[in-house]
């Protein structure tokens, strides 16, 4: 895969091939980079052009300015999209990239081909109970992580948004 760095941005992506009709786009999860989709990127760049990317603070999208967040994220995405001269794009989410690839979607409707989402929750029903259940469960994991970083990964391990043969990494 080709490494790009999209300018006046921290953003650094991964583009497969452009010989193809469509485009398929992987947004990752949190804790882990690009590479989460390796075996997926190995299936589909025969079949597909494929566009991945580092979230900001992940992988090799670290070098931040002052006013980078998040929250740029769909403008980011959209500004690759137009570098690369992509009309319409597939775009697979997973846990954080769920999220963004809702995000992404609502802003930019119809530069999306088809969207998939796993491990994430819908940005547009969002329901305020599971909100609160989320919240507390978010602070009781924030708890371990200050108490302990062990406490923290143990248990975490019930609950990592990463495939299995990724886990050990994160664990380490």
């Amino acid at each position: 895969m080709k490494e790009c760095i999209l300018n006046n941005s921290p953003i650094v992506y991964y583009v497969s091939g452009a010989e193809h009709k469509e485009w398929l786009l992987f947004l990752h999860a949190a804790f882990v980079n690009h590479n989460m989709f390796r075996s997926q990127i190995d299936y589909f760049q025969d079949k597909y052009n494929v566009l991945t990317l580092d979230i900001i603070g992940h992988g090799n999208s670290i070098h931040t300015q002052k006013g980078d967040s998040i929250s740029g994220m769909s403008e980011w995405i959209n500004q690759i999209l137009k570098r690369e001269g992509i009309e319409k794009i597939h775009i697979v989410g997973i846990s954080l990239g769920a999220v963004l690839a809702q995000d992404f979607a609502n802003k930019n409707p119809k530069a999306v081909q088809s969207l998939a989402c796993f491990g994430g929750y819908d940005i547009n029903n969002f329901d305020n109970a599971l909100q609160k259940e989320n919240n507390a469960a978010q602070r009781r994991m924030m708890l371990k992580a200050a108490v302990s970083v062990k406490w923290f990964a143990k248990a975490n391990k019930k609950y990592p948004p990463i495939p299995n043969r990724h886990r050990e990494n994160f664990m380490k």
